[in-house]
């Protein structure tokens, strides 16, 4: 009999969320063969069986949280030779993209003192610092933790930090006493029975949080130090932390891919310092030549040839040109990475949300091997094909809202990238050329990158040498 346990997928990702059973007891299984849908916080994927045989037992079911090391099935084996097998080797992961998630916290300050208290999507409302009510006058110390040691899941240490709980207070469950979200999730619960209150000082603000969040400022003493000599206007600060649901409401929860392009967005506005330029481009001749070729590349290539190649192949060219905007935030290190490859995300739009995988070396390839890759990337990334490997490294993206029919638009950056290039719909226009006025192809190209590294004159110089490369088809291919 062989036991399958759950293997590490890659990416430092040690537990995830059974989504689907693809088999049941009794099934005859392949090598290769789908066996369930896991979710975890970088990606959706299907795993498979590493071995022939015939499903025995199946030790999940949908929903359950799993960690590495688990026993998942019990497979008869063809040859019978495993009572218990350690975790098989992890499987092509197929997967949609989650970002690594960053939560920020927010500050409602004024006069000195502060009011420090965090906004976060849950099931539930947490109490700020584990407590129900807090009593606070002055700025106090985040706790010091001391988890650099604790065996414990990125997911784990992420809710922990994010709640100001030192992880190491946690007892684990998990296997060699992992702390795990759920743990953590317990621990807080628990917290949240009892009340904690800290005083420091004669008067105070008062935060009470569940249903709602109240901030009421009165003035405040303190030492010396940090006196507060003026007197705070009394002020009332609410946020709703849970909606009233009436009848007839539905609930939607976040799927782990919503969740990721959440973090994304939010993570992306929080660092980048946002600015964009958008010109107009006249793609009249890239679409007659276009026309002349695309039912010949479709015959011997089997692909379909659209504008969305030569625009790419215009955008790799101008990004050897101007590597600054080929490039990655080192935020750890407050640096830009200028990268060598060249390699362009494209987002695709499935059912379940947006996904990002990217064309290698795009600099180097032709206008129809361009065009393979993005029927490749596109048609995987919407049958929960794409690899680890087609998300990673990218270093510009391009969202391709035109295809929808939308004329503009101001992408976000796909952050740390430091551009982004959005890309209008080709609309019939009617332009003066010379003396004559005719109708032309025009479509938007609109950029948007981070002010911290380029300014307004460098994305203009970049859009207008895109706009000269499909203006004048023939450098394409120089």
């Amino acid at each position: 009999m062989y036991i399958f346990k759950f293997a590490d997928i890659g990416e430092g990702i040690h537990e995830g969320k059974v989504s689907d059973i693809l088999v049941k007891e009794g099934d005859s299984v392949k090598d290769g063969t789908d066996l369930f849908s896991v979710e975890t916080d970088k990606i959706t994927t299907e795993v498979s069986s590493p071995v022939n045989g015939v499903i025995s037992k199946i030790l999940i079911k949908v929903g359950d949280t799993i960690h590495v090391g688990d026993p998942i099935f019990e497979i008869d084996d063809s040859n019978g030779s495993s009572s218990s097998a350690a975790p098989a080797q992890a499987p092509e992961v197929k997967s949609e993209p989650v970002v690594v998630k960053e939560e920020k916290t927010e500050q409602v300050q004024e006069g000195g003192a502060s009011v420090v208290g965090e906004v976060k999507v849950s099931n539930n409302v947490l109490p700020l610092f584990g407590s129900n009510t807090l009593n606070v006058s002055a700025s106090v110390e985040p706790t010091k933790t001391r988890n650099d040691d604790v065996l414990a899941s990125p997911v784990a240490r992420v809710l922990a930090k994010n709640n100001n709980v030192d992880i190491a207070l946690i007892s684990g469950t998990g296997p060699e006493g992992r702390v795990t979200k759920e743990d953590v999730e317990k621990y807080l619960s628990s917290s949240n029975q009892t009340t904690t209150t800290q005083t420091i000082s004669t008067a105070s603000e008062s935060v009470t949080v569940a249903p709602t969040v109240t901030v009421t400022k009165t003035v405040v003493q303190s030492s010396p130090a940090t006196a507060v000599t003026n007197a705070i206007v009394a002020n009332k600060v609410e946020s709703t932390a849970i909606a009233t649901i009436v009848e007839g409401d539905k609930i939607l929860e976040m799927t782990s891919m919503r969740k990721a392009i959440a973090n994304a967005m939010k993570r992306s506005w929080s660092n980048a310092a946002y600015t964009n330029l958008s010109v107009e481009i006249d793609v009249t001749d890239v679409w007659e030549q276009r026309n002349k070729i695309k039912d010949y590349i479709l015959e011997t290539e089997n692909v379909k040839l659209n504008l969305l190649p030569f625009i790419i192949k215009a955008i790799a060219k101008t990004l050897k040109q101007f590597p600054i905007f080929n490039a990655i935030n080192d935020d750890a290190n407050g640096t830009l990475i200028l990268r060598n490859e060249v390699n362009i995300g494209i987002a695709v739009d499935t059912k379940d949300g947006l996904i990002v995988p990217n064309i290698k070396n795009a600099d180097k390839l032709s206008i129809i091997e361009i065009a393979k890759s993005i029927a490749d990337i596109a048609a995987r990334a919407r049958t929960k094909k794409i690899t680890m490997a087609d998300l990673q490294k990218g270093t510009f993206s391009v969202s391709n809202y035109g295809s929808l029919g939308i004329e503009f638009g101001v992408p976000v950056i796909n952050y740390p990238e430091v551009a982004i290039a959005g890309l209008g719909t080709a609309s019939n226009k009617i332009k003066k050329v010379g003396i004559q006025m005719v109708e032309r192809k025009v479509m938007v190209l609109t950029i948007a990158a981070d002010h911290r590294w380029v300014d307004g004159g460098d994305i203009a110089r970049f859009a207008n040498q895109v706009k000269q490369y499909l203006e004048n088809i023939a450098f394409l291919f120089v």
